[in-house]
């Protein structure tokens, strides 16, 4: 199959540049297909063919070598761990069928994305919500995790809530949940894309470029205490 791999740490930026990419990089188009004899599947995991992946920021910490003495990868290795993509081979799975468009990660090994088959967790999956296309689903997996986690645990009924970045990836999902789902009664956020996110559901869009968020917020809690 093909598939992008890493053969050494990356120094981002220049590591890219020049002639020298292809020692830290290339597309390879005879990589040993997972799932096969060689790597059969293991129990609870399923072999999925990849429409897209997205990179994340854990995916450049990988490629920098930031996580190696926690998650040490040989080279060479497919880095990317958010996808979108077709299950193939469903390995006895009760919730999930060949041909089912599934949104995945990988996060806790977080390679083996950026090829044209991936090896999932069964657990690690949801299947693509009807609504929306493969990029956009292989972009939202680790974002949307991380907002829910943090949105989830810790927003009440009722509560307002800021969020930081809201037209960023975490951010522009913690603004739907904490609105639609925590149901917090006033969502605040910072961007420059006020349209973008007041269509998120964002109550208030403050631009960081020429307001200082703290002041704004502020003032808020000073008029509601007067009230």
């Amino acid at each position: 199959m093909k598939a992008i791999q890493i053969h050494q740490y990356l120094n981002l930026p220049s590591s890219l540049e020049g002639d020298s990419a292809n020692q830290y990089l290339s597309m390879n188009h005879n990589v040993a297909k997972p799932g096969e004899s060689e790597s059969p599947l293991k129990k609870n995991q399923m072999l999925v063919k990849v429409l897209a992946c997205s990179i994340s920021p854990g995916d450049v910490i990988m490629v920098q070598g930031n996580m190696k003495t926690m998650m040490h990868q040989p080279f060479p290795f497919v880095p990317g761990m958010d996808i979108c993509g077709v299950v193939i081979d469903p390995n006895g799975s009760t919730t999930f069928q060949n041909g089912n468009v599934v949104v995945a990660s990988n996060g806790i090994h977080p390679v083996g994305g950026m090829a044209e088959y991936m090896v999932v967790e069964k657990d690690e999956c949801v299947l693509k919500p009807k609504k929306g296309v493969s990029v956009e689903a292989g972009a939202s997996c680790s974002s949307a995790i991380s907002a829910r986690n943090a949105v989830m645990e810790h927003v009440k009924k009722g509560d307002r809530v800021l969020v930081l970045g809201g037209s960023g990836g975490v951010g522009s999902a913690a603004i739907q949940i904490a609105k639609l789902h925590a149901q917090a009664s006033f969502v605040a956020t910072t961007s420059t894309q006020t349209e973008f996110c007041q269509k998120l559901g964002a109550d208030l869009v403050i631009d960081y470029r020429i307001q200082d968020w703290w002041q704004i917020m502020d003032d808020l809690d000073e008029k509601d205490e007067n009230n």
